[in-house]
C-alpha cells in the first residue's frame, strides 16, 4: 500500500472512530437528556402557570377553564391541586372522587412540591399504562395555595428524541463525508513531497541519476527534501568519481605489466588486457567468448572448474606450451556487477624465475656438497624476530671439531647450546652480521673449557636474509706452534732472556705510559768487566757459563714487573717501570754487588760495570739507552766494578 492510501486510511480511521465515539455517548445519554430537557421545560411551563395564579384571584371554574386551555397548549396533562392534595381543577376532568384526592396527596411529585416547593417524577399512570413525565410546583394565592402539576406522557419525549436522533445521523453522516473529502485532499497535500522524494529516490536506485527536489517549505518536510538534495548532490560527485576512477583503473588493467582476465561464474570472458593476449598468443576477440572456447591450454579450463567448484582464492602454475613459458596464476573470488560473481585472474611470467630456481637449486646442491666435505666446520644460524640466534644446521666437520652431535641440538638458541663458545660479545657480532648492520667477520676465538685451551679462527657472513653461516678451523696446535716461534724469537739461545727486539718493544710501551701518567721509568745497562779475557783464557765454552750464571743470579733479584735483556755480547740492560733513577741505582748496586760475591767455577771471582738513567720528558728510545751507555762509559772509566748514574736532563 503506497503512502498516499495509508495517510488517507489513518485520517478516515480516525473521523470514524472519533464519531463512533460520540455516537455511542450520544444514544448511551440521549434518553436522560431528553427526559432532563422534558423536565426543565414542564418546570417553565409550570411557573408561567403559576404566575397567572398567583397574580390573578380565580376560582376553581375559572382554573379548570385555564387547565384545559394550557392543556392543549403544551400538550400535557394539568392538575391543580390545594395544599391538602385534592384536586381544585384538571385537564382531564378525572379529578372529582374522593379515590382520586387521596391518591394525588400521596404523589411524590406533589408531596415534594409541598415539602420543597417543586417536585417531579417518571412512572407510569395509575389510569392508563402509559410511561409519564411529572412536574409539580407549589403555588399561594391571597385566598389559598396548592400545586400545580404538569404530566406529559413519554411518547411525546421518544418521539422528539427520535427526531433528535435523526438529525444526529444526518449531521453526522454529512461531516464524516466532509471528513472523508477533506481526508483525501489532506492526503494529496501531505504526501506529494514525499511522492516526488520516492519517485526520484527510486530513480537513483535504478539508474544512478538524481535530481534536485523543488520544495521551498520550512517545515519538516522541507528539511528532509534539503537534506535529501545535499545527498544527492554528494551522490552525484562520487558517481562521477566513481566513473573517472573506473576509467583510470580501466587504463591501469589494460596497462599493467601482467596479464588480466576478468570473468564470471558461468565462464563468460568481460574483460582482458594486452599482457594476457600477448602471453597466449590470442587475437583480441576474447572478451565475450567463454573460457572453454579457449581450446590449447588444459591447465586453464581445469583451474576455472576447481575455483567454480569450491569458491575459495587458488594459486596455481599453468605451463603455456606454445611460447615455453610457466605463468604463476592468482585466481580470486570477487563481486563483478549487478549481473552476479565473478573471478578476476592474475597472469605472472615466471619462467625466468623459475630457470634462476632451478639454478639456485643446483647451486644449492653444489654448495651442500661442498660444506658437508669440507674440513672446516661450519654453523648455520638464523635471526629470529625477538633476538634469538637459533642454530638451523651443522656439516659433519663441525661435529668432528667440537666432538658432539648438533643433530639434536638444532632449532635450539646458540648461548644455551655454545655458552663456552659464544658469549654476549659474540652474539652481538652475529645479530649485526645476520641483519646486514655489518659485513663478513673474521677473528680468532679463545675457548678455555676444564683446564684446556683451545683456539679457533672464525668468519661469521651473511648468507640470506636473517641468516648467517659460522666457519670455524681448530688453530690450537697452530697457535701453540706460532706462540713458541714468537717466544724463540724474543729470546736469546744461550741465556733464555730477551733479546733486543723484545726490549724495544717493551720500552716503546712504557715509555709512553709513563709520559702519558707522569710515571717514572728507569734503565740499567752493565756489562762484564774483562770478559775477553775469561774467553781468552778460559775458552768460550767457559765465558758462555759466565753469562748464563749471571743471568740466572741477576733474575732472581728482578721483579715480574721488570724486563731482563741480554743487549748484546756481554752487554745486559734491566728495564724498571715506576722505578726512578735512584731507585734503579739501589738496585743496580745490589747486582753488582751479587755478581761480585758469586763464585763462578774455574773462573773464580767476575765483576760488573753498570750505567743508569731514567726516562727523561724529552727522551726516545735511543736517547733514553745512549745516556745509560754514556753512564756505563763513564763507570768503566772510572776503574770498573761500579755503578754510575746519570741523571734525567
Amino acid at each position: 500500500m503506497k503512502f498516499r492510501s495509508k495517510l488517507m486510511c489513518g485520517f478516515v480511521l480516525l473521523v470514524i472512530i472519533t464519531f463512533g465515539f460520540y455516537h455511542v455517548a450520544f444514544q448511551m445519554n440521549s434518553e436522560v437528556i431528553y427526559r432532563l430537557e422534558s423536565e426543565k421545560s414542564l418546570l417553565g411551563e409550570a411557573r408561567l402557570i403559576k404566575n397567572i395564579v398567583d397574580t390573578t384571584n380565580m376560582n376553581a371554574v375559572d382554573m379548570e377553564k385555564l387547565a384545559v386551555m394550557l392543556s392543549n397548549e403544551i400538550r400535557a396533562r394539568v392538575t391543580i391541586v390545594d395544599a391538602n392534595g385534592s384536586p381544585i381543577a384538571d385537564s382531564s376532568r378525572q379529578g372529582s372522587s374522593a379515590d382520586r384526592r387521596r391518591s394525588l396527596a400521596r404523589l411524590p411529585e406533589i408531596q415534594d412540591a409541598l415539602r420543597r416547593g417543586v417536585g417531579s417524577a417518571a412512572r407510569y399512570s395509575d389510569t392508563a399504562q402509559t410511561k409519564m413525565i411529572y412536574t409539580a410546583l407549589a403555588y399561594k394565592t391571597a385566598s389559598h395555595s396548592g400545586v400545580i402539576r404538569l404530566a406529559r406522557p413519554q411518547s411525546i419525549l421518544d418521539q422528539n428524541g427520535a427526531k433528535m436522533r435523526s438529525m444526529y445521523l444526518r449531521d453526522m453522516l454529512l461531516s464524516v463525508t466532509i471528513a472523508l473529502g477533506l481526508s483525501l485532499v489532506m492526503a494529496r497535500v501531505l504526501s506529494r513531497p514525499l511522492v516526488e522524494m520516492t519517485a526520484v529516490a527510486v530513480g537513483v536506485a535504478d539508474s544512478g541519476i538524481s535530481r534536485r527536489f523543488d520544495v521551498t517549505a520550512n517545515d519538516e518536510i522541507g528539511a528532509l527534501a534539503r537534506v535529501l538534495n545535499t545527498l544527492g548532490d554528494r551522490i552525484d560527485a562520487q558517481m562521477s568519481q566513481l566513473e573517472f576512477e573506473k576509467e583510470r583503473l580501466d587504463i591501469i588493467l589494460r596497462g599493467m605489466g601482467e596479464g588480466l582476465m576478468v570473468l564470471l561464474t558461468n565462464g563468460t570472458i568481460i574483460l582482458v588486457n594486452p599482457a594476457f593476449r600477448n602471453l597466449f598468443s590470442f587475437q583480441g576477440d576474447e572478451e565475450g567468448k567463454n573460457i572453454s572456447e579457449l581450446a590449447g591450454n588444459g591447465d586453464l579450463l581445469q583451474t576455472f572448474n576447481e575455483i567454480s567448484r569450491y569458491g575459495t582464492e587458488l594459486v596455481r602454475e599453468i605451463h603455456v606450451p606454445e611460447s615455453a613459458t610457466t605463468l604463476l596464476t592468482h585466481w580470486v573470488p570477487l563481486k563483478v556487477d549487478q549481473s552476479g560473481e565473478g573471478i578476476i585472474v592474475v597472469f605472472h611470467d615466471i619462467t625466468e624465475r623459475k630457470r634462476f630456481e632451478e639454478a639456485l637449486a643446483r647451486s644449492e646442491e653444489k654448495f651442500r656438497s661442498v660444506v658437508e666435505c669440507t674440513l672446516t666446520g661450519m654453523h648455520f644460524f638464523t635471526l629470529e624476530a625477538n633476538g634469538d640466534l637459533v642454530l638451523t644446521g651443522a656439516n659433519p666437520a663441525a661435529d668432528r671439531i667440537l666432538g658432539i652431535s648438533h643433530v639434536p641440538l638444532l632449532n635450539r638458541r646458540a648461548e644455551d647450546i655454545f655458552p663456552l663458545h659464544i658469549g654476549e660479545e659474540l652474539l652481538e657480532i652475529h645479530r649485526k652480521v645476520a641483519d646486514g648492520q655489518w659485513g663478513p667477520q673474521s677473528f680468532e676465538q679463545r675457548v678455555q673449557d676444564q683446564g684446556k685451551t683451545s683456539y679457533y679462527a672464525v668468519r661469521v657472513y651473511r648468507i640470506g636474509v636473517m641468516a648467517i653461516a659460522v666457519e670455524f678451523t681448530d688453530i690450537t696446535q697452530q697457535r701453540v706452534l706460532q706462540d713458541e716461534l714468537r717466544e724463540l724469537s724474543d729470546r736469546d739461545p744461550l741465556t733464555a732472556l730477551y733479546n733486543r727486539r723484545k726490549l724495544y718493544e717493551f720500552l716503546t710501551f712504557e715509555s709512553g705510559r709513563a709520559k702519558r701518567h707522569a710515571r717514572p721509568l728507569s734503565l740499567i745497562l752493565f756489562d762484564i768487566d774483562f770478559f775477553k779475557a775469561i774467553n781468552d783464557t778460559h775458552g768460550h765454552h767457559r765465558g758462555d757459563a759466565v753469562l748464563v750464571t749471571i743471568a740466572q743470579v741477576v733474575a732472581a733479584m728482578l721483579r715480574a714487573t721488570d724486563i731482563f735483556v741480554r743487549y748484546g755480547g756481554e752487554e745486559f740492560i734491566v728495564a724498571c717501570p715506576e722505578t726512578d733513577g735512584e731507585g734503579a741505582a739501589v738496585l743496580a748496586e745490589k747486582i753488582r754487588g751479587a755478581v761480585a760475591g758469586h763464585s763462578f767455577e774455574e773462573v773464580a771471582q767476575v765483576t760488573i760495570s753498570a750505567g743508569v738513567a731514567q726516562l727523561g720528558e724529552n727522551d726516545g728510545i735511543e736517547a733514553f739507552i745512549k745516556r745509560a751507555d754514556n753512564a756505563l762509559y763513564r763507570a768503566k772509566e772510572s776503574g770498573r766494578n761500579r755503578v754510575v748514574y746519570a741523571p734525567p736532563e
